[in-house]
């Protein structure tokens, strides 16, 4: 590195890489003060960071050691011409910042550390992808709202998945884009007596539901601009904060809930994305069990028993899983990832 910018642009990349679940291989061959050589003695408390130092490129006795230095989901990144050509004859992925070329990528122009970290970061991957879905419903769309539909279990990050999915459609200025969290709305559709009656799950239930069924989300799916000024009586206190409600024919309309693709919403909206988390997962932020710590199974069953059961009743009834347009795996508190439709599951 040839300053301490650099260093920290490097540190910051780093340990943002980590936070992701990657596993990071630190190589170099360099012998002079402040190299490899320097930190040999040093352990990294970290258990997905590993320090190579010696030869380069690796020696067969190293790979044989770590083979995950040669497997097909590696990305080098580096500048050395020799680390270049190896990497070429085994076919990897190689990312060059002097160059400002990738093996994966054409024209790319990454100039930092931080422009990486966020090619690579699988949230930003998913983030991007969902975007270019949205973009296109834009561009082929007649004129009106584009609705998208984001839900996920109990503490799944829907929420959070649509904040990140709202500034990337921001960003470029090109798009307006509303948020309307409408769980208020949809509390009651995962209580006892939902289950025991599939019936329960027919949406609209309450007054409130039919005013957002009729007058907020049918009137979008068919294109129209809406504008309330009051809210209705029948609105609960939690909505209240949209008004006065103006929702244009240009906007990208977000509508989150646990439970947002009932049937009838479902219906009007013109993408659906489903944020998946496993039970196992699920019953561990439900109660507040730390990341890494082995969960308890009977907390793994008491969630199944109850909240699980009640949610995978609403996902069966609705056929959420099948009508899903895009599946997002949250599985890793701290990164989103997209699926393929055919590994998707309930």
């Amino acid at each position: 590195m040839r300053s301490d910018a650099q260093q920290s642009a490097l540190t910051d990349f780093i340990w943002h890489m980590l936070d992701r679940g990657y596993q990071i291989y630190l190589c170099s061959s360099t012998t002079r003060a402040g190299g490899a050589e320097a930190l040999a003695g040093e352990s990294f408390a970290h258990p997905q960071l590993t320090w190579l130092h010696g030869e380069m490129p690796p020696t067969q006795p190293v790979i044989a050691r770590y083979p995950a230095l040669v497997a097909g989901t590696t990305v080098w990144l580096g500048d050395d011409p020799r680390v270049l050509r190896w990497v070429r004859e085994f076919g990897l992925a190689y990312v060059s910042l002097l160059n400002k070329t990738a093996s994966f990528a054409e024209n790319l122009h990454l100039s930092s550390w931080g422009e990486l970290g966020a090619l690579l970061d699988p949230t930003a991957q998913a983030v991007r992808q969902v975007a270019e879905a949205i973009a296109e419903l834009r561009r082929t769309r007649p004129k009106g709202a584009i609705v998208v539909g984001i839900g996920g279990p109990a503490e799944s990050g829907y929420e959070r998945f649509a904040m990140e999915l709202k500034r990337s459609l921001e960003a470029p200025g090109a798009l307006m884009v509303d948020l309307l969290d409408v769980s208020c709305f949809l509390s009651g559709t995962l209580d006892e007596g939902s289950a025991r009656d599939d019936a329960a799950f027919i949406f609209p239930v309450t007054p409130g539901d039919a005013w957002l069924l009729r007058h907020v989300m049918q009137p979008l799916a068919t294109g129209e601009e809406l504008y309330v000024e009051k809210a209705p009586d029948v609105v609960p206190n939690e909505f209240r904060n949209h008004f006065p409600l103006y929702l244009s024919t240009d906007s990208v309309v977000l509508v989150l809930g646990e439970t947002v693709f009932q049937r009838s919403l479902r219906e009007t909206m013109h993408l659906g994305i489903l944020v998946e988390v496993s039970p196992e997962e699920t019953a561990r932020r439900l109660y507040e069990i730390p990341e890494g710590e082995e969960i308890d199974k009977r907390f793994i069953q008491q969630y199944l028993d109850h909240d699980g059961r009640l949610y995978q009743r609403y996902l069966t009834h609705n056929q959420v899983v099948a009508n899903a347009d895009i599946h997002i795996s949250a599985d890793s508190p701290r990164k989103f990832v997209l699926l393929p439709m055919a590994g998707a599951t309930n």
